[in-house]
């Protein structure tokens, strides 16, 4: 799988910081109605409170014809607080969004002002990594773990 990241943009003095991301997971369901859902995992593990610690989030996000548009919230137990967007790549030949879609992460977090780190994550179909299943009634592609420098 290819994962090209875009350096964390960081809005104040602090040190740079990376994203552990994991348990990504890609999938077309057809059956009974056909949606679509990307869920995944995502932490910022060496960061101290005041780069907003490093709880581990979990982000999802679902859709039955139309991917949101919006940033979504990922779920956690206070700070950092995350936020995910997907642009998928949609195949009009096969109606599939799962093997090629761009994923956006954000974390936000206060420390003297706001900070905000971003990462962008592209993920193609027949790279090397990228793991992909196809069912009868699904399809499914995921990297099971790894981290974005």
């Amino acid at each position: 799988m290819l994962l090209l990241a875009l350096l964390p943009v960081l809005a104040s003095a602090l040190p740079a910081t990376y994203f552990n991301i994991f348990g990504l997971n890609a999938c077309d369901e057809h059956i009974p109605e056909t949606q679509h859902f990307i869920s995944f995992q995502v932490s910022n593990p060496n960061a101290v409170y005041e780069q907003g610690g490093n709880e581990v989030a979990n982000c999802s996000i679902k859709w039955n014809t139309s991917a949101p548009l919006c940033w979504t919230s990922c779920s956690t137990n206070g700070y950092p607080v995350w936020y995910t967007h997907l642009t998928p790549n949609y195949n009009p030949s096969n109606g599939y969004y799962y093997g090629n879609f761009s994923l956006d992460i954000a974390e936000y977090y206060v420390y003297s002002a706001p900070v905000l780190n971003n990462v962008s994550v592209i993920a193609e179909v027949g790279l090397e990594g990228h793991t992909c299943s196809n069912g009868a009634q699904s399809s499914e592609c995921g990297i099971w773990s790894g981290y974005l420098p």
